[in-house]
């Protein structure tokens, strides 16, 4: 049986394609201008920015080591305190982890907004307290070298958060969808 060369077939057994699915779909809107980028086009991200993730990671795990520290210097009684409340502190450090795991994936898959957000709380989060830092190094070696070392990692994410490379990838992320709005607008405002 043949079929007229314009008509799109399933085969049976064969997985649709996106397209097909897409044509399926009747609500979907025509072009999504928030849409994510495709998979293919994430494996060329640039390694500035994927030792910038590596480094907000190793950050979060240095943070989860230095916490028992902050606490023991902030929390009087930390060692003596009820389940309770160490309940009450994980479920605490679960929500910050979920939190930075977040802004993880919304930058890797090119949200400017991750970027900036994730930027201005390492920066503006940790740049008063730079003084106190060499303070706690020379009252707490551990305790201050760790901090450092958690800061140190942070700055160099958002370092490389703001490369050349990195941002030209986040602005190669945000073009196809700028293109295809101004191509829209104009066809419509043409007709």
């Amino acid at each position: 049986m043949t079929r007229p060369a314009g008509e799109r077939t399933l085969l049976r057994g064969t997985p649709p394609t996106q397209t097909l699915m897409e044509e399926r779909n009747l609500y979907a809107p025509p072009a999504a201008p928030v849409a994510d980028i495709r998979p293919e086009a994430r494996q060329d991200s640039p390694w500035q920015l994927v030792a910038a993730i590596r480094l907000i990671c190793g950050a979060l795990v240095v943070g989860l080591i230095h916490t028992p520290f902050v606490l023991n210097r902030r929390v009087p009684g930390f060692a003596d305190m009820p389940g309770a409340a160490i309940a009450i502190l994980v479920a605490i450090l679960i929500v910050v982890f979920v939190i930075v795991g977040l802004f993880i994936r919304a930058i890797y898959r090119g949200r400017l907004w991750a970027r900036i957000t994730y930027s201005l709380l390492a920066v503006g989060g940790s740049l008063p307290f730079t003084a106190r830092y060499w303070e706690r190094l020379l009252h707490s070696p551990v305790d201050g070298g760790i901090e450092i070392v958690q800061v140190l990692l942070e700055w160099s994410a958002v370092v490389l958060l703001w490369s050349g490379p990195t941002t030209r990838w986040f602005k190669e992320r945000r073009s196809p969808t700028l293109e295809s709005a101004a191509i829209g607008n104009r066809t419509l405002t043409e007709r």
